[in-house]
């Protein structure tokens, strides 16, 4: 290492505690507040992905403007949204020209003859479009994805082709921050973004539906939707201070590999701790169970506890899952019987017992299912900050042996009868 190299890793070294002790307490206090105000929930991103243009954003934005009952008898407020939405864009400067903006501002006087997703010939498709008596409203909607070729210049084809009277046809480009199409060729369009207008418009959709609490509360999510897409939420404001924390220790950008590199390997050995340990607490507690017959199998990051009685096996394996929840499975197997056959008299022998509803149903091999010893992922850089001093850990293993030990007591005589009755020694 030269000189400046460790001239640059001494003031690095100086710096971060401070940096860390103000992003620790950005986190609490973002944390505090998303507890407060259950923030995180939010049924459009549980059920799709936030980018989805077509299933979320198009068809939401749609059934907002689809004021027609026979397309879309769901929807009671008729023209509420589409009004407020001709009346966003017609206070914003999207549209420049005056006499465009006043042929705009008349299509509320016209009727709505349908909105939806609407196909031309070349089976391309416009992701919102509301057809009136003698106009047309379009939007191409886009989050993350790039353009077709000719896209934008083909829409307004089209819709000119519907409609003859093409002053009356509106093509609006919409996009996160309203960037300008690159598919127009020359073609008449608008440009449109969510950080601004479409925001604006759900800010006065929810002004006119605040006595509805179904409506307003669904409008507000998807508002909040928009606001994390745009970075405009309170987690962003404080990454805002995060960033500027980092600007002012540049140093952390020309070490960031090393950085990174650093934490991953102290993820690692900090999982290479929990494992030994909590092998080393099993073995100082042995026996947990009645049979003298058992052992402990043992690998990287798993271990396996098989008892035997009567001929036949119980497993309880701890492991950790696809979401680094640290599990415990219960299952049955037998020397002398390991077929389906059995397995399927354990199985409905078992569920004949009372409380096994409690218990929660897992596959036939492990059919008590799985059980959580430690909630949390243990994987996430927050839980092993959190339980990283020798004192920590042990307190997080002797958690997980105090789960264990009765859990194991409890399914071992839960399960004595039932299978006693199905094979008998």
């Amino acid at each position: 290492m030269c000189e400046n190299e460790e001239k640059d890793l001494t003031s690095l070294n100086s710096s971060l505690p401070d940096i860390a002790k103000k992003i620790d307490e950005l986190y609490l206090k973002r944390e505090e507040r998303l507890r407060a105000t259950k923030g995180r929930f939010n049924l459009f991103t549980t059920l799709l992905g936030i980018g989805d243009e077509t299933r979320l954003h198009s068809r939401f934005i749609t059934h907002l403007l689809n004021s027609d009952p026979e397309h879309n008898p769901n929807h009671d407020c008729r023209r509420l949204f589409l009004d407020l939405f001709i009346d966003t864009i017609f206070e914003s400067n999207v549209l420049s020209d005056k006499n465009a903006k006043k042929t705009f501002k008349d299509i509320k006087e016209k009727k709505c003859v349908l909105a939806r997703t609407e196909r031309p010939a070349d089976e391309r498709r416009i992701d919102i479009y509301a057809k009136f008596n003698d106009a047309i409203i379009a939007i191409e909607n886009k989050i993350w994805a790039g353009e077709q070729a000719d896209q934008i210049c083909d829409y307004k084809k089209y819709i000119d082709k519907v409609n003859p009277k093409p002053d009356n046809n509106f093509l609006f480009y919409l996009t996160l921050d309203g960037k300008e199409s690159e598919t127009s060729n020359g073609a008449e369009y608008f440009c449109l973004s969510y950080k601004e207008h479409i925001l604006k418009w759900l800010e006065k959709c929810l002004e006119a539906t605040y006595k509805y609490v179904n409506i307003n509360q669904a409008i507000q999510q998807y508002q909040n939707v928009i606001k994390q897409l745009t970075h405009q939420t309170m987690e962003n404001e404080d990454m805002k201070k995060i960033i500027k924390m980092i600007e002012e220790k540049p140093l952390i950008i020309k070490y960031q590999k090393e950085i990174n590199d650093s934490v991953e390997i102290l993820k690692q050995e900090w999982r290479q701790r929990f494992w030994k340990m909590l092998k080393e607490k099993l073995k100082i507690n042995e026996p947990i169970v009645s049979s003298k017959n058992y052992e402990y199998l043992f690998s990287n990051e798993s271990i396996q506890l098989n008892i035997n009685d009567y001929n036949y096996d119980i497993n309880f394996l701890i492991e950790i899952n696809f979401v680094y929840k640290i599990l415990i499975k219960a299952g049955l197997c037998t020397h002398k019987y390991t077929n389906e056959n059995f397995q399927d008299k354990i199985f409905e022998k078992i569920k004949e017992k009372p409380g096994f509803d409690n218990w929660g149903v897992g596959s036939k091999w492990w059919i008590l299912g799985a059980h959580s010893l430690v909630e949390s992922n243990i994987s996430s850089k927050a839980f092993i900050a959190d339980n990283f001093s020798e004192d920590k850990l042990q307190l997080l293993v002797n958690k997980c042996v105090e789960k264990f030990e009765p859990y194991v007591k409890e399914v071992q005589n839960w399960w004595k009868k039932p299978i006693s009755e199905i094979h008998k020694p």
